[in-house]
């Protein structure tokens, strides 16, 4: 099986784009701000908390970063809005990085690292294209 060199990479803005196709921008942009919302009121809820021992300040971080993974997907989203939400990747594919995208969200600033990396990579589309004939596994 011949792999291509970006076959390992975490392409969460395809996940990103297929939600944006699936529900609307409007309704995952307001979704995650929410979300995220929430994230940081929760997170100063802990922090000053923080005092009492290493939890609640442990708490006060990840929910930041959960606001902070949050932020990285509206921001996917209005890029994915902007570059519309076709795609030539598998449905398969496509499914995968969507799963991976929510299950990145809960690792603390893993979706906004990932979307640094790739918004500094450059062009979306060039960096991460997989041919629509293979099926990378």
């Amino acid at each position: 099986m011949n792999r291509t060199p970006h076959a390992r990479v975490i392409n969460l803005f395809e996940g990103v784009r297929y939600d944006v196709r699936l529900h609307g921008f409007r309704f995952i942009s307001l979704e995650f701000a929410l979300v995220g919302s929430g994230a940081v009121i929760l997170a100063i809820v802990e922090l000053l908390h923080a005092g009492h021992g290493g939890p609640p300040l442990a708490g006060g971080i990840w929910f930041l970063s959960v606001a902070t993974n949050c932020l990285a997907v509206v921001l996917l989203a209005r890029e994915a809005r902007a570059m519309g939400t076709d795609t030539d990747y598998s449905p398969r594919l496509v499914h995968l990085y969507t799963l991976q995208l929510v299950v990145m969200l809960l690792i603390p600033f893993a979706v906004a690292l990932a979307a640094l990396y790739q918004w500094r990579a450059g062009d979306f589309r060039e960096r991460f294209m997989a041919p629509a004939s293979k099926e990378i596994s």
